[in-house]
């Protein structure tokens, strides 16, 4: 990556420096973090009117004011902290580079992440998924390929399955390098993997599934696009099921977890099996799943209660 010297008038801002990385970022194949730069940048320079700011005054109030700009526009607290924390991110690479910031700039808004709830499905929910007779919808039974594949595969992310080639099957497993944490992992291809696999018409295309189509600059965009409409068409399949939650590409990743932890698979394995960093990860990652124990538990005291 080319380096940034400062005292270099085009880089010297906020606005002109980040910039500078995103091209930077771009040309050494950095395509998601460069998109997350990129869209914070813009939102940035609504909130500036287009203008350039200076580090010098990239101060706490500057930030508050951006921060009430975002909420003022709908962003819930999560949303407010990913563009807080990606400015943090480009903040600090900035300091590495030698401009000078004022101090704790981030001191009074807000840069963690509220937990939500989110509610795993049910074994009995992923067969009846895996079961749905959709001859007659092939966009929807694409949809459900994936999930199924992504289930299979211990809740392989979809940017990961994307960008899965041929290349990375050998005897039977799946070799591949997760692009959130750059780990490397191998997967076991069990039968029922085997039998998605094989539902695909890949052609002579390098990647295993139809998702990226074609080596061209426009990978992320083939990636964004086909992201997209599978979560639309299983959105279609959860109604059509009558789920309560939305069901998406995500919700495979969370179920193979909770289906292993309400199995009794041990901690560490579930992490390692999902490519997390820790087990610390990994327990937040659970905890996270739903109220679903808790509410039972509390069931069962007033039933007790009941008996007294």
């Amino acid at each position: 990556m080319t380096a940034l010297k400062n005292g270099e008038n085009e880089n010297r801002g906020i606005v002109s420096f980040t910039r500078k990385l995103i091209a930077d970022m771009s040309a050494a194949g950095m395509s998601t973090s460069s998109r997350r730069y990129r869209i914070v940048l813009n939102s940035f320079l609504r909130f500036t009117g287009g203008a350039e700011v200076d580090w010098k005054d990239f101060s706490s109030s500057l930030l508050s004011g951006y921060e009430n700009f975002l909420r003022n526009r709908g962003l819930c607290r999560n949303s407010t902290s990913f563009h807080m924390r990606n400015l943090r991110s480009i903040a600090n690479r900035a300091i590495d580079h030698g401009f000078a910031l004022p101090p704790a700039p981030f001191k009074y808004v807000y840069t963690g992440i509220d937990r939500t709830e989110k509610r795993a499905v049910t074994l009995n929910t992923i067969c009846r998924i895996r079961d749905m007779d959709l001859a007659g919808c092939p966009h929807l039974d694409f949809a459900r390929n994936v999930f199924m594949f992504a289930f299979y595969t211990r809740g392989m992310s979809f940017v990961d399955i994307a960008y899965l080639k041929k290349s990375d099957v050998t005897d039977g497993v799946i070799t591949y390098q997760r692009r959130k944490t750059r780990q490397r992992i191998r997967v076991r291809i069990e039968p029922q993997t085997l039998d998605v696999i094989a539902r695909f018409k890949t052609g002579t295309s390098a990647y295993l599934l139809p998702l990226i189509t074609d080596d061209t600059p426009d990978l992320e965009r083939q990636y964004r696009n086909a992201y997209h409409r599978i979560n639309e068409n299983l959105k279609k399949i959860g109604r059509m099921l009558g789920l309560e939650a939305k069901l998406t590409l995500y919700v495979a990743r969370h179920a193979w977890a909770s289906i292993a932890h309400h199995n009794n698979v041990p901690l560490s394995t579930i992490s390692k099996a999902m490519g997390h960093d820790s087990d610390k990860t990994t327990l937040i990652y659970l905890t996270s799943l739903d109220s679903t124990a808790v509410d039972n538990a509390n069931k069962n005291i007033m039933a007790l209660m009941s008996q007294g």
